[in-house]
């Protein structure tokens, strides 16, 4: 059975969730240490094939000792009774939303704070989400910008783009205490949550997830879910700034987005079936603006055949995830589908 840390502390605890990706995780490890104030705890969960798993943990032990700090070996099963700063927590299973609740549920601060392994968080990151909780109690989620990375811009507001990416970068602070569309809120690879609230939520939806049958949304699902619980209140803070440091090639953001739609209409099923029929809202306008709007931004803003060629997905896959969802078993108290039993040992 996953155990649970009970014992918290102020501060921030910063969770990876990675799978196979050694060769990259290092600039985003350091990235983290590397920002003003960084986490006192950084909780890697690896879900990686056994030979890149060794790899991983060689890795952080390399960092570990070029930061003078310590790495603690851990499963899934058992944290370790005296965490390190740097903790490397093994899992059997897959998907994003998993590792990230088993991050969150080891975590000894009560803030956390999410990102991909593939992100790097620029230098006053940590410092600009723990302003945002300590200046409103009632806040529970923080969402931030993610900009493409490109190193020969000379800053923020020089990055290039192509219109192929799903970023939000407006400059707005916004502030929400009521359902949106989920869109609104940011994405995973830029957000944090008060511990608390995010496990008395449910955590993460473990099957609507990267990794998982519908691939993508746990991490907007979540936000999402917190403000129709009436649980506190969603910030997006455009001074929460972090950088997307992986180029795709035309097929592999293609798989993404297909994901992307795939996961919508499951998640418009799923809160329709809790009695939230704000869903199908949700649904026509991910069609509208991903679809109808994005296909005719590539046309005629984008002049770009890429844009339209990703925008077309948004017309078949959000239907499919509704059909694929509509024999998932749903627990209608915390708002997500009921994972498959899984074995983690004992």
């Amino acid at each position: 059975m996953m155990m649970e840390n009970t014992s918290l502390t102020s501060g921030t605890s910063t969770v990876v969730a990675t799978r196979n990706r050694s060769y990259h995780i290092a600039h985003t490890i350091k990235a983290i240490l590397d920002t003003h104030n960084a986490s006192p705890e950084i909780i890697i969960v690896d879900q990686s094939d056994p030979a890149l798993a060794t790899v991983l943990r060689d890795t952080l032990a390399t960092i570990a000792s070029d930061y003078a700090i310590t790495l603690t070996i851990e499963d899934e099963c058992h944290p370790s009774a005296q965490p390190g700063r740097l903790r490397y927590v093994a899992c059997s299973g897959r998907g994003a939303g998993l590792g990230r609740n088993i991050g969150a549920r080891f975590a000894t601060r009560d803030i956390v704070l999410f990102v991909d392994d593939d992100i790097l968080p620029d230098s006053d990151w940590t410092e600009v989400v723990t302003a945002e909780f300590a200046a409103d109690p009632t806040v529970v989620g923080v969402y931030g910008r993610i900009l493409p990375f490109d190193p020969t811009a000379k800053s923020a507001t020089h990055v290039k783009r192509t219109g192929t990416e799903v970023t939000r970068a407006g400059m707005e602070r916004k502030r929400y205490d009521k359902p949106v569309l989920p869109w609104y809120l940011g994405s995973g690879g830029n957000m944090s949550f008060r511990r608390e609230a995010l496990l008395q939520c449910g955590g993460f939806d473990e099957v609507l997830t990267i990794g998982g049958p519908f691939r993508a949304f746990e991490d907007i699902d979540i936000g999402y879910r917190l403000l129709a619980r009436r649980m506190g209140s969603i910030v997006f803070s455009a001074m929460s700034l972090v950088y997307h440091d992986s180029i795709k090639t035309l097929p592999e953001q293609m798989h993404t987005e297909s994901g992307y739609g795939l996961s919508v209409g499951a998640a418009a099923l799923k809160y329709a079936r809790c009695g939230d029929y704000f869903g199908w809202h949700i649904f026509l306008l991910w069609i509208w603006h991903m679809g109808v709007r994005r296909s005719a931004a590539g046309i005629v803003k984008w002049r770009n055949g890429a844009v339209v060629r990703l925008s077309l997905l948004q017309f078949y896959y959000p239907w499919l995830g509704i059909f694929k969802a509509l024999g998932w078993p749903v627990d209608t108290t915390a708002r997500v589908f009921k994972p498959r039993a899984r074995s983690t040992g004992t």
